[in-house]
Parts: structure tokens; C-alpha cells; sequence
């Protein structure tokens, strides 16, 4: 295990570790010790100090002696003693929660002026927990042996709530469309944090203290702020009353939960110093938790994984989300019109309406479009207009004019602006923003610019002057706001792009949005100016988008695909333009990868009508579709993955039954899982519905373990018979391994992260194939036991150094290490398994000895080596038994006379490019063996082969996509 720091965290980790030996679940062991299962949950993983009468309840249900933790409690009592009730420290805290529940705790809802009512939106009743995809990547169910030579590794998306999705884990980067409620998901953190009473699945996050950071305004700044500086940047009145050294011990201590707003309203110049400002707090403050969110295509897939950042996509609402936010935003607009009831009414029309019209239910997919739909709605007395750029316009008039003139307010600053007046104001503010790639702006800045334009203006020049005209905006418009007594912004970001584009197309700024049609930044901008464009301009800005792709190769992708995304927008283009648009995207279309697949699938809902149904597509490309379908997700990606339910290939039913948990979970039933042909095919399981649907159509289950679907209580039901895999994330969930024997057909297990020292209760299940993963808290010596278990894959700990001290069991036939990293000869004493006949590492450079070991290996028939640098083997002895390589090659192919000297035997190669340009002329001339490459940008030598013997999957085209953020 690895070793702990403080008495609090030492006294967890002896609990744990009882806790396992006794083999009791969380649930079990607040039974047994009469104890909330709460405060056990935060006792055993080292958030809380538990009281002398919670460690004696929990001794005692532990059958341990009290005395044997009391030492380690009364270390941990002299530490908080510092910091106890009345102490400088203690009191601030306390002050500093208060603030931030109030500070964060309502909502700012669109279309309603709770600013000048009694009533406000509290969070806690208006927050709605969105789903969030988590598209991981996985070990297949099928083992170590793939059909064709396949990747290793599978991905599929699975999509929860977000209480469940953010459960656990310390590191999150969280990916979002604008207006998807990413800050409104961080101000929820941030409040029931600071209240003390987090979501159930986020008991991890009691007793922290959280840190609101939001990049438009850290940036703006200039250096981003040091620890000390947080709530300065936070604009926390009451900064310099901070105890010295506060927030350092804060998150030193793990206590810390740092909620990092808005990654990409960080100039993209800027970035890279603001990662490394990110990866400096990862350092320093290693035990404390971080949230990062983003707009999808700002920052590359994989920007944080080094970093141990898991990734999460904010999904469109569905249709019963919708119900509810619309439900919620009625209730809180009849609070502030109290007797208006006509509300309820309005409410039912409004369901019924996005109900009715495809369109209209395709726009309500995010809270700040169904809140603004609402707005209108209730504006116009049920009547909404049909398009994305409609809305805004008509939301703006409702914000900056009809509002006040229908409720009777006159002037109330002194100022009259008609509606035409302040949309050219607020264009001025937005344009500099959009130009200077800021989100805010300093109220001198507001004024020196106003001022500018206030004397082209008659009607208000020598009426009125700028600090007047600010003051009306910021205070009557809805439109625009003051976080701070020094700073304006908008009140989101979308109506600063739909003014800035705007503003952009009147002047005829159009090489300006052109030039800056790389920077991600300027994507919703460029969107939402090819609609205010006139037909020409229109024209001219999209055939531009595809010149300037074709002249800059590095960008083609980017430029091609946001072209098509603009189709959305615009309201009418010449049939040979938008043909001119789909045919440069359909030379990238069908997508092949599961990489095509999410940049793709980034474009939202405009992609859907050009992807191609199953006729006619290879596996890998069908597979491919689906997978972009299911990203995107919603009804119209639902009815094209129908047209593929009944495709007779094992990869595409696979993906297809992956994607359940992204739709509604009946519907999917009935309408794709029942029609799969492939009745064998195991079904990926996360919640009790799903497992009961499940056994209904008759289908194996995989079953992913979660407090929501605990091991205890899938053991104890009738159909656990169709229990074939299980998956363990962390403890939760998790119960006595002894519990497995209960499942007589379960043949995979797969564990990450979780507390485990004694293994040898899985000698008496059924378990087959075990994937390890994560494994710093674990003790792995009884493995050796476990004389059953036939595959392993094993992600190696940082604390062992070679595979002797991993003693995995010497009987099976296939291994899989990841995580090697440098540690020199690590695979030494390989040769002790002697009936491996699949191996497979992660290695730059093997030494000759590890080679030695793995040519003693005289069943071993398939090799794939992963990092593998050119001259790697250049020096290292022959494996004549080898017949099957895969190689997972970084930077190019290894010689071929290196390859034919050491596998003298091979009869297939098998190499996965990444992209990258493979060289395959050396290996034209070797008798007998085929080839496979995969994912390569080009094959060099192709033509030197006959099809029976190279494979290129995908065969290569001239394009292959590149995230929109490269």
C-alpha cells in the first residue's frame, strides 16, 4: 500500500483495511456499528476525524481493541486543536461557507427579473441534475484475443446523472455546449459542499471547501493567482481577513475542491501557461479535488489524462428533463408575477408544443434554450419562434425593450434608449470583447466606448453621457451585468457572440472572422455571423471557410467541418454552395475510428442528416456511425440507430448495445436491444432498470457495481444466473469477494481502484479472466493462489519494480501489463509462466534479459508490444515460438531486418499507427507473412503487396480527422 501522511489518513486506512478483512460492505458495517452509513463512508476514507464514540462503535463491529486507534485519534485531535471551534481558522471557515452558500446559492433565471422582486430562485430547489456522458475506455469483454487482430481496448458511452458521474473521483474535466449548465453544475458543487451536505455519491466532497475560479476573470488579471490570492480572485469582499497561510493548509491537507470555470474563455495563446498553472496546483496539492469545465472543442481530447483527469460530456436534455426544467422555470416565474394564472396554462402549451414540433424539441436541449424558449413563450402567449437565431433575436427584444415599455417602467436611470439603440451599444462591447478574445471587460474600457458612440447618436448627444447609458444597460437590458465594481460581462457568453457576429458583419469585418476561424474561440461566433449575413456574404464566408482548408492542410478539417456546422444557421444558401459544403465534409465521411467518431460528434445534431445508413459500410465503418450517433444522442440520433439494429456484425451489435445507458432505458429496450441478432451478446448494466430489462429479453448482463447497483444486492436476487462479468470502480458498491461464488456463471472480473488484500476468496468462483487496474491500495501477494484464472490484465503499481514481486498466478495462458513505464528488466521471471501463450506490455526498450525470459516462453504464440521505439530490438535475443506481433508503434515501424531476426517464425503482423504514416516496403519481400495495418495516415509501400496479403483498416484517404481543437 502506499504509505499515509497524517494520523487522520492512517486511521482511515487501518479501518479499510478491517473493513475488507472482515469482509463487510460500507452499508454492512454501519449496520453492525448502529452508525449513519455516511459518517462511516467519510471515516474510512480519511475525510473526517471520527469521535471517541464513533472509533469505539467501529472497533468493536471490527473486532478490534479501541486502544489500538486511539493513539492515532489523539494525534489527529492535537492537529485540529489549530484549528478547533473558536480558533482564527475555525471562524473564518465557518464565514467563509456562509459566504459562499449566499453568494452562489440562487440562480439567475433568463426572461425573469428576480433582481427587483421579493422572491429569488434558490439553487438547491432549481438545480437540475443534467446527464453526463462518460466515454471511457475499457477492456473487451472477449478477453486478450481479438477477432482480426483489433485494438485491445473498447470504448462506449455511458451516461449517468451527474451525481453518479462526479461520484468518486478527485479529477474531472467536465466538456459542455454553451448554455449546458456547466457553471450552474460548479455552483451546485460549490454550495452543498459549503453547506456540508453534498449529493448522495458525493460524500468524497464533505468537509471540503470550495474555491469558484472562473477563467474570464483570472485571466483578465494577468498571472493567474497563487493559493493565497483565491478569494481576492473570487472577488470575496473579506479576502484579507484570510488567517495567513489559510487556504495552503486548506488544500495541503486535501480539503480543497478547486471548481475551475471556463477553460476555454482562456485565449488560446494563453492556455498553455494555464495548464501549467493547473499542473503546478496538481503538484503542489496533490489530495485535494479539482473540476475543470469547457466548451468541447477548446481543448483536445486526452488535454488533462496525464494528469489523471477523468472526462465527462454534458448530454442534451431529454424530453423528460425538459418537462422538469420547464416545470421549475413556470413555478419560479409565478413567484415573481404572484397571481398570474394563466402560468399553469402556459406551462402545459409549452410541453405540449416541444412535444409536437421535432424542431422545437431539438432546441430545447440545454437549459439556457429552454429557458429562454420559456421566456418567449410566456412573452408572446404561446407562441415561439422556430429557429436557434430567432430565439435570440426575439429574446433580445424582450430583454432590452418590450419588458419595461409592457410593464409601464419609464426611463427609470433617466435614460431612454429605444431597442435598435442599445443592440448597437451592446454590439460595440461585444465586438471588443469578441476581438480582444476576452469574456469581460474593465467598466473604464465600457465607458471610453460608449462615449465613443454616444455623439453619432442624436437623439441621446448632450442628453445624457456614458456612465448614465452603462448604468441603464447593466441595470434594465437583462443583457448585460457587473460581477464586480471594476468589471461588466454578459450574462452569458452566446449573446456576446450573437452581438459580436453581429457587430462583425455590419462593419464587413468578414477577413477578421476569417482569419480567425481556427481559434475556437471564434466558432459560435463565425456560426452565428453566416445568419446575419446577407445571401451574398453568406456565400462568400463559406466558400472561403472550404478555400482557406484546401490552401492550409493543417487546418482543413477544422475549417471544412465548421463550414458544414454553419448550415445550421443559415436561413438560406445557394443549393451549389451547401452542395460545395456537404461534398468537402463527405470526404470524411462515413467516420472509420472511434476517434472520427468524437470529432464528429462534436458538430451536435447537423452532422446526423449527412451520416449514412448501414448499406453499403464496412464494420469498422458502421460501427463508426453508430458510435457518432450515439454521442451526439437525442431522438434523431435514436431513429438512425435503429436502421442498424439488425447488422450482422458482432462489432456494430457490440456498439450498439454499448450506447443503452445514453437513451432512455425502456425505449431502447424495445426498440434496438430486442432486435440485435446476436442473442449471445452481453449487455452492459448500470442501474437496476437496466438489469430487469435485461433479463426479461433474456440477455448475459455485465454488471458495472455502484452504490446505485451494490454487488450485496445483485447477489441476492433469482436472475443473478445471468450474471457473466462484473465491473468494480473504487469501493463503492463493493462487497466480501466470497460473494462472487454466488453467480455460477460469471467468468469476468474487472476491478479498479479498490481497497483489496486478500484475493483468495475468488479460488472458489467461476472467475476466468480478471482485469486489475489502480491498484496502489491493494496488496497483491494471494494472487499467486488463484490457480483457476486463465487471463489477467494488470495496470502494474508504482511500488512494485519487477514481475517476481507481482507473483500473478502461475497457471495462465494470457497477460497484459500496462504502466511498466521505465522500471528497467521489468520483466524478468516472465518465464515462470510457462503456459502463457499471450503476452502483451507496454515497453520502450526491453533489455536483452527480459527477452531471454519471455524466448523461454515455449508456448507463446502472440506478442504485442505498445511504445516500442525504432532501434528497440536491435539487441535483444530471437522468440522463434512467436507467430502473431501487434505493435502499437509511436514513431514509424522497427527495421524489417530487426522484426525478421527476432520473430523468424511470424506468419502475421499486425500495426496500429495512431495516425501516422506507416513505411511497409521492407516487409514485401517476407515469405508467408501478412500484414494489417491500422489507423495509418498513409501506407508507403502498399503496392508492393496483393490483397490477399496487406489489410488496411481503414484503407487510408487523404484526409483523416484531427480534433477540431488542433
Amino acid at each position: 500500500m502506499t504509505e499515509q501522511t497524517g494520523p487522520q489518513e492512517q486511521l482511515a486506512g487501518r479501518l479499510r483495511e478491517l473493513r475488507v478483512k472482515r469482509r463487510l460492505t460500507m452499508a454492512g458495517l454501519a449496520t453492525k456499528s448502529a452508525i449513519g452509513r455516511t459518517t462511516v463512508s467519510q471515516v474510512l476514507n480519511g475525510r473526517i476525524p471520527p469521535s471517541e464514540a464513533v472509533l469505539v462503535a467501529l472497533a468493536q463491529a471490527l473486532k478490534a481493541d479501541p486502544a489500538e486507534f486511539e493513539e492515532l485519534r489523539s494525534l489527529q485531535a492535537a492537529v485540529m486543536s489549530r484549528q478547533g471551534p473558536g480558533s482564527p481558522d475555525s471562524d473564518f471557515e465557518e464565514r467563509y461557507r456562509r459566504y459562499v452558500v449566499d453568494r452562489y446559492g440562487t440562480l439567475t433565471i433568463v426572461g425573469l427579473d428576480l433582481r427587483h422582486s421579493d422572491q429569488s430562485w434558490p439553487l438547491d430547489a432549481a438545480y437540475l441534475s443534467l446527464e453526463l456522458a462518460d466515454m471511457s475506455e475499457t477492456a473487451p469483454l472477449r478477453g486478450f484475443s481479438q477477432p482480426e487482430g483489433m485494438p485491445f481496448t473498447s470504448h462506449d458511452v455511458r451516461v449517468v446523472r451527474a451525481e453518479q458521474a462526479l461520484s468518486g473521483r478527485e479529477r474531472t474535466l467536465v466538456r459542455g455546449l454553451a448554455g449546458s449548465g456547466k457553471t450552474t453544475l460548479l455552483q451546485w458543487l460549490a454550495v452543498t459542499t459549503a453547506q456540508g451536505l453534498p449529493a448522495t455519491g458525493l460524500e468524497h466532497l464533505a468537509r471540503r471547501i470550495p474555491y469558484v475560479l472562473p477563467m474570464r476573470t483570472l485571466v483578465r488579471r494577468g498571472s493567474l493567482p497563487s493559493p493565497q490570492a483565491f478569494l481576492d480572485a473570487m472577488s470575496c469582499p473579506f479576502a484579507e481577513a484570510q488567517p495567513r497561510q489559510w487556504t495552503d493548509g486548506v488544500l495541503q491537507s486535501g480539503r480543497g475542491l478547486l471548481l475551475i470555470d471556463g477553460m476555454d474563455e482562456v485565449p488560446a495563446d494563453q492556455r498553455r501557461a494555464a495548464r501549467s498553472w493547473l499542473q503546478g496546483l496538481l503538484s503542489a496539492y496533490p489530495r485535494s479535488c479539482f473540476v475543470v469545465t469547457t466548451r468541447p472543442s477548446a481543448v483536445p481530447e486526452g488535454w488533462l489524462s496525464a494528469d489523471s483527469f477523468v472526462e465527462l460530456t454534458i448530454r442534451p436534455m431529454r424530453g423528460r428533463d425538459t418537462d422538469v426544467f420547464i416545470t421549475r422555470w413556470h413555478e419560479a416565474a409565478a413567484g415573481e408575477a404572484s397571481g398570474d394564472q394563466s402560468l399553469a396554462g402556459l406551462r402545459e402549451k409549452m410541453r405540449d408544443a416541444i412535444r409536437a414540433k421535432r424542431e422545437l424539441a431539438q432546441l430545447a436541449t440545454t437549459p439556457l434554450m429552454c429557458a429562454l424558449m420559456c421566456a418567449l413563450h410566456r412573452d408572446r402567449r404561446g407562441h415561439l419562434p422556430q429557429g436557434r437565431m430567432e430565439l435570440y433575436e426575439a429574446a433580445l427584444s424582450t430583454l432590452l425593450d418590450r419588458r419595461d415599455n409592457e410593464r409601464g417602467i419609464e426611463t427609470p436611470e433617466g435614460v431612454h434608449l429605444s431597442e435598435r439603440q442599445s443592440i448597437q451599444l451592446l454590439q460595440r462591447l461585444a465586438y471588443w470583447m469578441v476581438v480582444n478574445r476576452q469574456t469581460e471587460m474593465h467598466k473604464d474600457f465600457a465607458l471610453r466606448s460608449i462615449g465613443v458612440q454616444l455623439p453619432a447618436m442624436p437623439s441621446l448627444h448632450g442628453r445624457t453621457n456614458a456612465e448614465k447609458v452603462l448604468a441603464h444597460l447593466i441595470n434594465r437590458s437583462g443583457v448585460l451585468r457587473q460581477p464586480t465594481e471594476d468589471t461588466i460581462d454578459f450574462v452569458h457568453r452566446t449573446f456576446q457572440d450573437y452581438l459580436g457576429a453581429k457587430a462583425c458583419v455590419e462593419a464587413g469585418d468578414f477577413p477578421l472572422l476569417l482569419d480567425n476561424a481556427h481559434d475556437d474561440q471564434w466558432e459560435d461566433v463565425i456560426r452565428m455571423a453566416v445568419s446575419h449575413a446577407r445571401p451574398n456574404e453568406r456565400v462568400m464566408i463559406l466558400k472561403e471557410l472550404i478555400a482557406r482548408g484546401n490552401e492550409a492542410r493543417t487546418q482543413a478539417k477544422r475549417l471544412h467541418l465548421l463550414a458544414m456546422a454553419c448550415l445550421e444557421y443559415a436561413t438560406e444558401v445557394h443549393p451549389d454552395v451547401q452542395a460545395l459544403v456537404e461534398q468537402n465534409v463527405a470526404g470524411l465521411l462515413p467516420p472509420r475510428s472511434y476517434r472520427d467518431a468524437r470529432v464528429l460528434g462534436q458538430l451536435g445534431p447537423v452532422i446526423l442528416d449527412l451520416l449514412p445508413g448501414p448499406e453499403n459500410l464496412a464494420p469498422y465503418e458502421a460501427e463508426a456511425v453508430v458510435t457518432t450517433a450515439a454521442i451526439v444522442g437525442g431522438p434523431p440520433a435514436f431513429v438512425l440507430l435503429k436502421r442498424f439494429r439488425n447488422h450482422p456484425s458482432p462489432a456494430v451489435q457490440r456498439a450498439l448495445a454499448d450506447s443503452w445507458s445514453a437513451f432512455d432505458a425502456q425505449d431502447y429496450a424495445d426498440e434496438i436491444i430486442e432486435h440485435l441478432p446476436d442473442r449471445t451478446l452481453v449487455l452492459a448494466v448500470d442501474s437496476a432498470a437496466q438489469f430487469d430489462m435485461a433479463e426479461k429479453l433474456g440477455r448475459d448482463c455485465h454488471v458495472r457495481i455502484s452504490r446505485y447497483l451494490p454487488l450485496d444486492g445483485i447477489a441476492r436476487l433469482p436472475r443473478r444466473n445471468s450474471v457473466v462479468a462484473i465491473t468494480v470502480s473504487g469501493d463503492e458498491g463493493l462487497a466480501p469477494l466470497d460473494l462472487l461464488s454466488e453467480f455460477p456463471r460469471l467468468h469476468t472480473l474487472k476491478i479498479s481502484g479498490a481497497a483489496i488484500s486478500d484475493w483468495t476468496p475468488l479460488q472458489g468462483t467461476t472467475v476466468r479472466n480478471l482485469t486489475l487496474s489502480k491498484l496502489d491500495n491493494c496488496r497483491l501477494g494471494s494472487l499467486r493462489h488463484l490457480d483457476r484464472i486463465e487471463k489477467v490484465t494488470l495496470g502494474v503499481p508504482r511500488s512494485y519494480h519487477n514481475l517476481l514481486s507481482l507473483r500473478v498466478p502461475a497457471n495462465i495462458t494470457e497477460l497484459r501489463l500496462s504502466g511498466i513505464g521505465s522500471r528497467k528488466d521489468f520483466l524478468v521471471g516472465v518465464s515462470r509462466l510457462r503456459r502463457l501463450s499471450a503476452l502483451s506490455v507496454e515497453v520502450a526498450e526491453p533489455s536483452a534479459k527480459e527477452f531471454a525470459h519471455i524466448a523461454a516462453l515455449s508456448r507463446l504464440k502472440q506478442l504485442q508490444l505498445t511504445g516500442l521505439k525504432l532501434r528497440a530490438l536491435s539487441n535483444v535475443p530471437p522468440l522463434p515460438n512467436v507467430e502473431h506481433l501487434i505493435l502499437h508503434v509511436p514513431r514509424g515501424t522497427p527495421a524489417a531486418a530487426d522484426l525478421r531476426r527476432v520473430f523468424p517464425g511470424l506468419r502475421t503482423i499486425s500495426i496500429f499507427a495512431e495516425h501516422r504514416p506507416v513505411d511497409v516496403r521492407r516487409l514485401a519481400d517476407w515469405p508467408g507473412l501478412r500484414v494489417r495495418v491500422h489507423n495509418a495516415s498513409s501506407v508507403r509501400g502498399a503496392d508492393r503487396f496483393t490483397p490477399e496479403v496487406l489489410t488496411l483498416i481503414p484503407e487510408p484517404r487523404e484526409d483523416v480527422l484531427s480534433p477540431l481543437s488542433a
